[in-house]
Parts: structure tokens; C-alpha cells; sequence
């Protein structure tokens, strides 16, 4: 979507590439420099920060459908077939592009 308005960080329009990059990974946090317009790289610490919140929703996640499965639960239902059509996974992704 801020492709299609025009609206796009100083630091993308540097170049084709972090253009591409930027636009290709829009779940991800991009921060850039004020005065040179450059993407400032991520301390050991915030990709250690990343990698507990994913570990811990990770694991959060498994003891919640862990405790579900005593309970018949399944997240997909039974006929999982249908979920693989192409046209039901285009679907999920717009959806999910949107939410983002």
C-alpha cells in the first residue's frame, strides 16, 4: 500500500536495491539515519531480543495447543484439503499483507 500512494522512507529512495529489500520484507523494522539516509544496523542486542520473542511465543504456543489437543481441538479442522487451493491461500495472503 505505500508503494501504490507514493510513500516511501529517504532511505529506501537511495537505491533500487534497499528499495526492493524494503518493499520485499515490509514485516520487518527498518531504521534510518537522519543526517545519511542509511539503514542503521541492528545491535547484537536487539537480535538477541528478536530471537527470545520469537523462542518465547514459540513456546508459549505449543503448551497452548498442547493443552488443546485433550480437548479434540484441531486448528485446522478435519478436512484440510480445501486449505490448499489456490485460490482460498490468495485469499489469506491479501489478508494477511493488510494486517500488517
Amino acid at each position: 500500500m505505500s508503494a501504490a500512494f507514493g510513500f516511501a522512507p529517504e532511505g529506501v529512495t537511495t537505491s533500487l536495491g534497499m528499495y526492493m529489500i524494503y518493499f520485499a520484507f515490509s514485516g520487518c523494522e527498518f531504521i534510518f539515519d537522519a543526517k545519511t539516509s542509511k539503514p542503521v544496523k541492528a545491535s547484537a542486542y536487539d537480535i538477541f531480543q528478536s530471537l527470545w520473542r520469537l523462542l518465547r511465543v514459540g513456546i508459549i504456543n505449543t503448551l497452548f495447543f498442547s493443552y488443546l489437543a485433550h480437548f479434540d481441538y484441531m486448528p485446522f479442522g478435519r478436512d484440510r484439503t480445501h486449505y490448499l487451493d489456490p485460490n482460498h491461500l490468495g485469499n489469506c495472503f491479501c489478508i494477511a499483507r493488510e494486517c500488517i
